[in-house]
């Protein structure tokens, strides 16, 4: 709760004292009771948007007598967070206390809980219908069970043989035409329910009237007699913002060749409609658990492989009716009488008290953690800034504060957005961004080859991750999805496929050879061509052919990699000496990239897959042992560029090799 403190001697200012009361009847009001409605007599100053709800602030103005007051402001939504309400006031009185009262809600047809105000004839009826099919389903479950229990209740010498088929016969025909009917009056409850339900969304929809089914009681102590301002702020659930965005990309531009329109889409289902208000857009996310998780002890021990020692034979006579002692426990010894007694086991997963883990109860933060406006309440009702209207332009938003966390937007102007959950678009900037294109293609999987857009992040706005629409070269080419990135961070940005690029898997070649004079060897030699063709007017640099050779598991197999001739990456000698006196430097230290080669022109090869993506990262010592390697080729216009793949597979003769 929030409070203002006026300067010493000055009581120009509320004070606010929250108390739980409990609510005042509204048939026995003060004298000086003020009723509002908070739809008619409140004005909204301000809303703060966040990604599962927003934060209003509404300000009253109205006139107080001396003494005591009681404030009844109704119409007050009832998504509100009761936990987040907050009052703040401007004048010589005093707040002393703040309660709600919830409206009465009667239970409707088909399990739908409405106000009393909500109804029509069409409600009505439709809630009559439901209420026969109820009836005539139950009746009709009733009569099924009356035929399973009588067939039930015969006995063999009830009922000649003679007569025992149309006894059957007539208990088939009357449970299948109980079962259909059970079956038909279900379905028809189900529609008659979705019918229920689709009346009281439309009658809520025009009426407005379910929304509104809160009323907050505020105590006003006053001195004298006078004209008062109080802001009610309270969070709302049924409202959230998320981002969209329209990505852009012209290849042939070479700076900054990718336009990102960075969109919000507002939407709020609150019933009361914010017309005309100023509205932020917050992208942290207020958490009720906020506690930082603690680590337990985490123990280990040897397991007692021993075998379990048996227990003593029972004796004759030793114990009650014959009973073995401490076994079973059960009653009259429960493994008696020569009975093998049977292993008991722990049924209380949990181990706690009626199977609970006592260390899954955990304390839960209510604290909403929504943000508080700077410098309280003070203004009510500050005229925003304004965007300069350029023709034609997309209306950015101010980045009223940012750090490595969250950010706030604010959205210039006053907006207007109805609370029927019907999604608000507003631009929050259009930015113009560098990016790396790279082709890349998975022959051995796909010979298409893709294209992929590495975007930096240039500007002062943090992404969060939503849905994008990508336009390649000024055409639509796919929806896609824009991941969370920092201010300076990249990341990958997946365009479709380049039908203008095109690769040739061909078939695998296998030859077979023997070699060794006393210990004899199997070697396999496989190759295969890939062929790339442009069929661009113009060159394209970056494309990356990924592929694989096998990897051996076992000391007897040897994979060797022919072509291309690239080495594994050995480690460096004296370079592991005390002067890298961090891990970090003697990882970095110990091995040493094999340089890559030059297969051809504007061809060359190296280990891995030669993704240079935005979350790639290198480890030297991992270079070469899962078998991938790739080639980044510089394709000229119009023309064809060749790939070989070479290896070798060696194995002791006798062996079969699984995975070839």
């Amino acid at each position: 709760m929030s409070f203002f403190a006026p300067p010493p001697g000055v009581g120009t200012e509320m004070t606010i004292e929250a108390q739980s009361q409990p609510p005042v009847d509204a048939e026995v009001l003060p004298s000086n009771s003020v009723k509002l409605s908070a739809q008619k007599d409140g004005k909204i100053l301000s809303v703060s948007v966040y990604t599962g709800r927003a934060e209003v602030t509404r300000l009253f103005k109205f006139n107080v007598q001396a003494g005591q007051n009681q404030v009844i402001v109704s119409e007050l939504p009832i998504s509100i967070d009761q936990q987040s309400f907050r009052v703040e006031g401007r004048g010589i009185a005093t707040i002393h206390d703040v309660t709600f009262i919830a409206a009465t809600a009667r239970p409707m047809f088909g399990g739908v809980n409405v106000t009393n105000s909500v109804t029509s004839a069409k409600l009505t009826e439709l809630g009559l219908a439901h209420t026969r099919t109820s009836q005539a389903l139950t009746r009709a479950k009733k009569a099924l069970a009356f035929v399973d229990t009588y067939l039930g209740s015969l006995k063999p010498d009830d009922v000649a043989l003679s007569s025992l088929s149309s006894v059957v016969d007539g208990y088939e025909a009357a449970a299948e035409k109980l079962d259909a009917k059970v079956l038909e009056l279900e379905l028809l409850q189900r529609q008659q329910s979705k019918e229920i339900d689709e009346e009281t969304k439309s009658l809520t929809r025009l009426s407005g009237k379910k929304q509104f089914g809160l009323t907050a009681q505020i105590g006003v102590s006053a001195n004298e007699e006078g004209e008062v301002e109080v802001a009610l702020m309270y969070a709302i659930t049924d409202t959230a913002w998320s981002p969209d965005y329209d990505v852009r990309v012209t290849i042939a531009k070479k700076n900054e060749p990718v336009t990102l329109v960075y969109k919000a889409s507002i939407r709020q289902n609150s019933g009361e409609d914010w017309v005309g208000v100023p509205i932020t857009l917050e992208t942290v996310s207020p958490s009720f658990g906020v506690n930082i998780p603690k680590l337990l002890p985490w123990r280990v021990s040897i397991i007692d492989n021993r075998p379990p020692v048996p227990p003593p034979r029972p004796q004759r006579g030793v114990g009650i009716f014959g009973a073995a002692t401490a076994t079973q426990g059960g009653l009259f010894g429960g493994g008696g009488f020569g009975a093998t007694p049977a292993s008991s086991g722990n049924t209380n997963i949990g181990g706690g008290l009626f199977g609970l883990n006592p260390l899954e109860h955990q304390e839960r933060d209510a604290a909403a953690g929504l943000r508080q406006q700077s410098g309280g309440f003070s203004g009510f009702g500050a005229k925003p800034s304004t965007a300069d209207g350029t023709a034609m332009q997309h209306r950015s938003l101010e980045v009223s504060s940012k750090n490595d966390v969250n950010a706030t937007f604010s959205v210039p102007g006053l907006m207007t957005i109805p609370g029927d959950n019907t999604p608000r678009k507003v631009t929050i900037a259009e930015l113009s961004l560098d990016a790396a294109f790279e082709w890349v293609c998975v022959p051995k999987h796909d010979t298409k080859v893709y294209l992929k857009a590495i975007i930096k992040n240039a500007s002062e706005y943090a992404l969060l991750r939503g849905p994008s629409t990508m336009h390649l070269d000024g055409s639509f080419i796919a929806r896609s999805t824009i991941p969370a990135a920092s201010p300076d961070e990249s990341f990958d940005c997946p365009l479709g496929p380049d039908p203008s690029i095109r690769v040739t898997y061909h078939p695998l070649v296998k030859k077979i050879s023997q070699t060794g004079f006393l210990t004899k060897s199997i070697k396999y030699v496989f190759s295969r061509r890939i062929n790339m063709y442009n069929a661009k007017a113009q060159s394209v640099e970056n494309v990356i052919i990924v592929d694989q050779i096998p990897v051996s598991e076992d000391a007897a197999i040897e994979v060797k990699l022919v072509s291309p001739a690239l080495e594994l990456p050995a480690p460096s000698a004296g370079t592991t000496s005390a002067q890298s006196s961090t891990w970090a430097e003697k990882k970095a230290d110990s091995t040493k990239a094999p340089a890559p080669v030059e297969v051809s022109e504007g061809v060359v090869a190296q280990w891995g897959d030669g993704v240079v993506g935005a979350d790639s990262h290198g480890d030297m010592g991992a270079i070469g042992k899962d078998g991938k390697l790739h080639w980044k080729c510089s394709l000229p216009p119009q023309e064809k560029v060749t790939l070989e793949l070479k290896w070798e597979v060696s194995a002791p003769v006798g062996n079969d090799i699984m995975g070839l």
